[in-house]
């Protein structure tokens, strides 16, 4: 018996029974198999040797099958335990809304104050949009700051760069 529980973040968790140990021919590993559910083929996913196996990487509100089948070492099993389940919907998947909207937020702040790093010797700087609201739209690359830097990389967002000319230094 096979069951997918859908999980926070587009996961869906697979659940089954392991074989009885006083089994024979008991399986000693298994291996996990998906697909959209109007799709044709399979895709394989992984293999454990646990009872359970947390797939990753789903769109949110999108109907799956999943497939496992048992192995041993004398070969797999004929037969596969096969589930269809749904992951939750961007409403009903509240972390990965929270996520969403943490993303959202850091690319809006990227886009207004840009970003600065200095790697080794290089000073890398994306322009945003406030800077072109300040000192008549210099980056303020200013020497005594980065006296120690012999290499700059200066990124404009094409957006930025087509509305105005930009004086950097």
């Amino acid at each position: 018996m096979l069951e997918g529980i859908p999980g926070y973040e587009s996961t869906v968790q697979l659940i089954w029974s392991k074989s009885r140990e006083d089994i024979l021919n008991k399986a000693t590993r298994y291996e996990i198999y998906g697909k959209l559910a109007e799709d044709k083929d399979y895709t394989f996913i992984g293999d454990t040797t646990e009872a359970e196996f947390l797939v990753k990487g789903l769109e949110p509100g999108t109907e799956y099958i999943f497939m496992v089948r048992a192995l041993n070492e004398y070969g797999a099993a004929i037969d596969f335990a096969t589930v269809k389940v749904k992951t939750l919907t961007l409403h009903e998947d509240e972390k990965l809304r929270e996520k969403e909207e943490k993303l959202k937020e850091e690319e809006k702040e990227l886009k207004e104050k840009g970003k600065e790093q200095i790697i080794e010797n290089r000073v890398i700087k994306t322009l945003g949009t406030s800077t072109f609201k300040n000192k008549a739209g210099t980056s303020g690359l200013s020497l005594a700051k980065y006296k120690d830097c012999n290499k700059f990389t200066v990124s404009i967002p094409i957006a930025l760069a087509k509305k105005r000319t930009t004086t950097l230094l």
